[in-house]
Parts: structure tokens; sequence; C-alpha cells
């Protein structure tokens, strides 16, 4: 693996920017990291930050949305966002003689977005076809009710993608009032991976960067306490051909000492690696489900788990039964030396080959920075890996995998 080299620059204005300097690659990846996501929304307006992440390539206070749409795809590079429940991303890929075009382009769409009336009128009908999507689509639609239940009452707990009715009543007025208090300096991260001379990156984003309206105090996300939830078993009855089902629980936040055990063990269990325990001892052995997995997700104050399988109704509740046997494997056994050894291989490998993916990179250097304020290695990463212990393991499982916390919810 090619040796990291990475700088953090730090501006007067608040903003942060980590540069990584790869020369293998004609290209450059750039990222803006928003610290804000649907967490960030109160009841009135669920879906506020989704819908911005929309309209910010429709109009600035300097260009039409034709040229934003333009400037990028004309030079065969590609332009693109995404919002979290605790983040907005905003990115761009070019061949490197297109650096300052693509930084131009995302400082612009991020200082001076207009939010036009009549583009808010027609965004807000994509974004409820979205919806509309997800609801036709029982896979997508479960993990957004299983986290509904498992986080209600906190501001976790909705959906990204907000309502129909949540979104009829934003106004532009509601939406330049969200955008100013999140979209600022102090609460952004820049991150740029490619062959590029990191000596001239330091002006260049700081002359981009630096309209007087993004000055401003980090409004960062809720921190609302998540309070003790009660475990749920419920069912859900809809006109679908296969059962869907998720079982999980509260898991470890980003911080948490025990977030590296816990991905390891998330992994062993049911990873994307075709020999996880689910897929051998479920769907391998018995054939019940095409589609099973685990998945381990780490905000800055929560986690949650899951194991998701769709699978014939004939078939579910010995499915369930099964899945639960394998949380409970490692609640009663502590790994074997050899099995511990094999499964870091496997983690460590996995993330060295996600480390080709140069876009990849990038965006997880920039989070490491907004998260932890520094940017963690793949060195550190695997020798962090290297250092866990059957006993964490043994510990995640006893917290996370107890069957008194485990809540269930269905679909028929």
């Amino acid at each position: 693996m090619q040796k990291k080299e990475i700088e953090i620059i730090r501006f007067k204005n608040g903003l942060k920017a980590v540069i990584e300097k790869k020369t293998n690659t004609e290209n450059i990846h750039i990222g803006l990291i928003i610290n804000v996501g649907s967490r960030n929304e109160n009841k009135s307006i669920y879906g506020m930050a989704h819908l911005i992440e929309h309209l910010i390539f429709k109009g600035t206070n300097k260009h039409q949305a034709r040229y934003i749409l333009n400037r990028i795809d004309s030079v065969g590079g590609e332009l693109n966002a995404y919002t979290t429940k605790e983040k907005t991303v905003i990115h761009a890929s070019v061949n490197k003689k297109y650096f300052e075009r693509a930084l131009d382009l995302i400082s612009e769409i991020f200082q001076f977005a207009s939010f036009p009336e009549a583009q808010i009128l027609k965004e807000k009908e994509v974004v409820k076809d979205e919806i509309q999507s997800y609801n036709d689509n029982p896979y997508e639609q479960i993990y957004d009710d299983f986290e509904e239940l498992l986080f209600s009452g906190h501001s976790l707990a909705h959906s990204i993608l907000g309502n129909v009715k949540s979104l009829d009543k934003i106004n532009r007025k509601q939406i330049i009032s969200f955008y100013k208090k999140h979209y600022n300096t102090s609460n952004a991260v820049v991150s740029i991976l490619g062959h590029i001379d990191t000596r001239y990156i330091k002006e260049i984003i700081e002359q981009k960067f630096s309209a007087d309206t993004l000055i401003g105090k980090a409004a960062g996300s809720s921190q609302k306490k998540l309070v003790a939830y009660k475990p749920f078993q419920k069912e859900i009855f809809k006109d679908t051909h296969q059962s869907h089902c998720i079982i999980g629980n509260h898991a470890y936040d980003i911080k948490s000492n025990h977030r590296l055990p816990f991905i390891l063990l998330t992994n062993i269990l049911g990873g994307p690696a075709m020999n996880n325990r689910l897929n051998m001892n479920i769907r391998e052995k018995y054939g019940y489900t095409y589609a099973i997995e685990a998945q381990y997700s780490a905000y800055c104050d929560a986690g949650i788990f899951t194991v998701y399988f769709g699978v014939d109704n004939k078939y579910l509740q010995k499915t369930i039964s099964l899945v639960k046997k394998e949380l409970q494997f490692f609640k009663n056994n502590t790994l074997s030396k050899t099995m511990l050894t094999q499964a870091k291989d496997q983690l460590c490998g996995q993330i060295s080959l996600a480390n080709d993916n140069h876009i990849s990179t990038m965006l997880a250097n920039g989070k490491s920075l907004m998260y932890f304020d520094k940017v963690i290695t793949y060195q550190e990463l695997f020798a962090k890996i290297n250092s866990i212990t059957p006993g964490q393991i043994y510990e995640c499982a006893q917290m996370v995998f107890n069957e008194k916390k485990i809540s269930t919810l269905i679909y028929h």
C-alpha cells in the first residue's frame, strides 16, 4: 500500500482541510463535508437537510442550474452529493488540470446558493417521488421504520428524506434560515486527494472559501440524550411477496473504545464476505434466504446494529431462530486465536481494497478529521484492529446481543 502523504490545514475562519497526495493518478477528488444532517431538523421541517442538498445545485447568486450541472460534466468529471443523519457531502472528481474549476464550483454552491422559489417547488416534487420509491421498496423502508422505533423520541429517529406532509410545509424563509445556521466554515471540512502540489492548495482554498456569510459558530448536531428504550417485537402487514425482517439493538457511538471490536464482530457475523457466519450457516446450509446481512452504523453519540433478511413466510420463524442462535454463539463462546487472526486479516484486507477507491479514501479522510480532529492512517487502523482481543469481542456480544434488549420488526 502506498504510504500516505497527508497534510492538515486549519484556517482562521474555522474551516479545516485535509490533503492527501497520490502520485499514481492523474485525477483529483475533492469533497466538502458539512456537519449537518437530518438529526438537526425538528418535526416541522423533517427532510430539510436533504432538500437543501438538492437545491444547492439549482442556482446561486452567480449562476443558474444549467451552468452548475454542466460545469464539471462538460470536462468528463463527476459531481455529486448525499445527505446522512449527521452529514451533508458534496464531492467532485476531475482530471487534475480542472482542479480549480471543481473547487470553485463546490465553494460557490456552498456559499452562494440562492434557492429560487420555482426550484423549491420542483425539487419538493422530486423528493416526494424519491420517498415513494423508498416506500415501494420494502428493503429500504424497513430500515427507516426500524430506526424510527429504535430511536423513538430522538433526533436520529426520522427518515433522512422526511415525509410528504413536512415537505409541503417547508418554505423558502425556513430553508434560508437553516442554511445560514449550518452551512458555515466552522461546520465544514474540505478533503482533497490526488496528484497535486500541496504548496499552493492552502492559498486557493482560503481564496475560494472567503465569503463573509460563511463565518459563523459551528451549529453541530443535536445532542439530545438517548433514552432507555423498550425492546419491541412488531409486525406490519404489507402486500409483499417475501417476508422482510430486521433484528437489532442500540450499539456503540463512533468514539467508543468498543467500536472497532464491534466492527470486527459484525463483519464476522454478517459482513460482505461470502464466508460470514449468517451466510454460511443459514443461506448456504438451509437455502432459506437469498439476502441476509449484518450492519453496524456509528453516530457521534449513538449506534445501531441490525441483521436483515428477506425470506419466504414459511421459513420466517426458523430463520429468526437461526439468527438468534448465531448471536448467542458469540455470547456463549470466545473466539479462538486462529478464528480471530483470520477475522482480523479479512477485515484489514477489505479495508485495504477499499483504499483503491480514491473517492472513498478522500471522504474517509474528511470524516476522520471532522469526527476525531485528525486523520487516522491505515497503518494506525490496522494496528488497532490487530490488537483486538477475544475478551473485547466477547464483551461486545454480551452488551449488544443481549436477548432481553433485542428488537424485531417484520414485514409480511
